[in-house]
């Protein structure tokens, strides 16, 4: 079973932020959920300073970063149906926090993978 990648203590990335661009790529660590806004605080690592944030503005730390409508391609999914994925080149769509994956389309579907399942395609060696 999925954990959700945004809880109390966890380790995070800030992404995707345009008022406040310096902090994109900064590790944070989440320290509480404002029930009132929505919206997670996270003590910034570089500056100790506790920000909020939106949850799409949030990644696991450490995990590759793929924004919506960035071409990735499938790699080393195990299961029987899934395995037959593996080598397909799939559209990002967005980020799936209450699962920790991306959704992502394929020819004829939609599936939501790990990152970690998931490689970046350089549009230069298509």
């Amino acid at each position: 079973r999925a954990h959700p990648a945004l809880t109390l203590g966890a380790r995070v990335t800030v992404i995707g932020l345009r008022s406040a661009e310096a902090l994109n790529g900064q590790g944070a660590h989440i320290v509480r959920f404002n029930g009132v806004n929505g919206r997670w605080e996270a003590r910034v690592n570089i500056s100790g300073e506790v920000k909020s944030f939106r949850a799409e503005n949030l990644r696991p730390a450490g995990e590759l970063i793929f924004e919506p409508g960035a071409r990735a391609r499938i790699h080393s999914l195990r299961s029987e149906s899934g395995s037959v994925l593996n080598g397909e080149v799939c559209e990002v769509l967005r980020y799936l926090h209450d699962v920790s994956r991306y959704e992502v389309r394929l020819a004829d579907s939609t599936k939501a993978l790990k990152g970690e399942n998931l490689r970046p395609v350089e549009e230069a060696a298509e």
